[in-house]
């Protein structure tokens, strides 16, 4: 999901900021309101950026690759995949979760959610 829904939000906070000017360029909102507006745009469309680039996979470090080792462990050993396990096993947020549970359904460790939303830990290739 990350790229996909990442590129949608930049979209989105882009089509709010694209509002904002045109709706001061018409004069429809006092000037005063847009000036308080147009900041807040801008920072969602700067925030969206950064997190799109965050996400970009030359951005994972050892850290990051030595978690991912650890939690693919953690689910075979255990043989139960999801966000709030790692989130809880590893103290770590959402979003990092969300990022390794990705990097296992890439890696083929586990499936992707079915409709349930659950996930299967799938069997080492040898």
């Amino acid at each position: 999901m990350h790229k996909q829904g990442l590129l949608r939000r930049l979209e989105k906070c882009q089509e709010v900021l694209n509002a904002c000017i045109t709706t001061l360029l018409n004069e429809r909102v006092s000037k005063e309101d847009m000036e308080e507006a147009l900041p807040i745009c801008e920072f969602l469309l700067q925030a969206a950026r950064e997190e799109l680039n965050a996400t970009d996979e030359t951005s994972y470090d050892a850290d990051t690759e030595e978690l991912y080792a650890r939690s693919v462990e953690y689910v075979t050993v255990t043989q139960k995949a999801s966000c709030s396990l790692l989130q809880k096993k590893f103290r770590i947020g959402y979003g990092r979760a969300a990022r390794i549970m990705d990097m296992m359904v890439e890696r083929e460790v586990i499936t992707p959610a079915s409709k349930t939303g659950r996930h299967k830990v799938l069997p080492p290739v040898e």
